[in-house]
């Protein structure tokens, strides 16, 4: 979200993400989320990590989104799915 161009889509996502998702109140809610995305995560990078070196950040970095995406719209998707959305965000 840092790279996204700062205009009317931006103001909106950052004041949900802000209001709904970063609230201290909030964040309990989202746990099992983080916990899913965690398990996910390292799902990923353990195969990897034996075999080869690992690029992380790409890894974290889809992590994230995938776990925004599960906050905003309450579903868990499939990795094209994320992709996909991304892709549109972008």
């Amino acid at each position: 979200m840092t790279t996204v161009f700062y205009g009317s889509k931006w103001r909106l996502l950052w004041r949900n993400l802000s209001a709904e998702i970063l609230q201290s109140s909030r964040l309990k809610t989202y746990s099992h989320a983080r916990r899913w995305e965690m398990e996910r995560l390292l799902h990923c990078l353990r195969p990897q990590s034996r075999s080869e070196p690992v690029r992380v950040l790409e890894h974290f970095q889809f992590s994230m989104f995938s776990l925004l995406v599960l906050m905003c719209f309450g579903d868990k998707f499939d990795d094209n799915k994320i992709r996909e959305i991304h892709d549109v965000v972008e």
